[in-house]
């Protein structure tokens, strides 16, 4: 496949080559294990309340298993409430759209509300994931975005995040084009590291929770 899109106007130079200090380093794997240990604590609260959901409206596994791409570009599995219908892959691996219809009444709301993501708390407090960083995308897609978008790979040298400055700035990408976008938005989150950046991300990810979308 040849490479068809446009080279992202980032200057890959000035990417420095320690991204965090020791301190920053630190003070946010703190952060990352105190937030998921009160997101596992709400997800406890709230599971019998959406296993009965599902029961009653869409039968079928709670939760959801799914490979992603991790730091470095290791693979690791994500751990989401189920907001599809059972076997919503037999046909093969596609992006999710607007309205799309494997998505059930439930997992509209889960998915509305950002419930589903819920699980991930476990992923964060295991060290796979971080609170902020880049949203970690499926190993199915990852070779044809690297060869489509220039310097893709460059978001996998830090954890992948439950929020992140492109999710703040970027709506839903179900598009090469989009990858694209986003990307920019994550490599500038990467040479940009700070607690200010990180405050500005959570107060904007409640911002966009609280709007449903």
């Amino acid at each position: 496949m040849q490479q068809n899109s446009r080279s992202l106007p980032w200057a890959w130079s000035r990417l420095p080559q320690t991204f965090v200090t020791s301190a920053y380093s630190y003070s946010k794997r703190l952060l990352d294990i105190l937030s998921s240990s009160l997101g596992l604590m709400l997800l406890g609260l709230l599971i019998p309340f959406i296993w009965l959901a599902n029961r009653l409206f869409a039968p079928g596994p709670l939760f959801y298993r799914q490979t992603r791409v991790g730091l470095h570009g290791r693979h690791f599995t994500i751990l989401k409430l189920r907001s599809m219908i059972v076997m919503a892959e037999r046909n093969g691996v596609v992006w999710t759209v607007e309205g799309d219809s494997r998505i059930t009444g439930v997992g509209r709301f889960l998915r509305q509300t950002h419930l589903d993501e819920l699980p991930q708390c476990w992923n964060i407090l295991k060290g796979e994931m971080s609170l902020i960083g880049p949203r970690p995308e499926r190993p199915e897609f990852v070779p044809m975005l690297a060869e489509r978008i220039e310097g893709y790979t460059k978001r996998h040298v830090v954890k992948p995040g439950l929020t992140g400055w492109a999710q703040v700035n970027f709506e839903y990408g179900d598009s090469v084009k989009d990858a694209q976008i986003k990307l920019k938005y994550d490599l500038e989150y990467i040479a940009r590291q700070s607690w200010w950046i990180d405050g500005v991300i959570i107060l904007r990810t409640f911002g966009v929770i609280l709007k449903g979308r």
